[in-house]
């Protein structure tokens, strides 16, 4: 086992062992009036993952890659999470009751393996 695949190991443990569950909803966005009333939203199939605050790995992963920054949240997943941001589709997060719109989600490598994905995540106000 690579040292990568060590801190990869330990870093999935703790967030299994840590973590909280939330809801990643995909969603689309259309306006049937050239956009005079608002864009409806229409909901796909939500999946439900585990994901921590990156203060909970802080001691693991010694560089600090987020804060609760400018009404922005970043959570952190792991490497596993699919999610795929380049086309059309959105995402909505809920996770302890708020619903979150995820603005980035981009991953960490160590020696070339993906140890986790971090989630930039905005408030909705709806």
């Amino acid at each position: 086992m690579t040292i990568a695949e060590s801190v990869r190991s330990i870093v999935i443990g703790k967030i299994n062992q840590l973590g909280s569950t939330v809801v990643i909803t995909p969603y689309t966005q259309s306006t049937s009036d050239g956009g005079y009333s608002g864009q409806a939203e229409t909901d796909g199939t939500p999946v439900n993952e585990i994901a921590v605050p990156p203060s909970s790995l802080k001691s693991i992963i010694k560089d600090k890659i987020g804060d609760v920054e400018g009404g922005n949240l970043r959570i952190i997943f792991k490497p596993t999470v699919t999610i795929d941001i380049s086309g059309t589709i959105k995402y909505k997060i809920t996770w302890k009751d708020d619903v979150y719109d995820l603005i980035d989600i981009r991953d960490i490598p160590l020696q070339d393996l993906i140890m986790v994905k971090i989630a930039t995540l905005g408030k909705r106000f709806n």
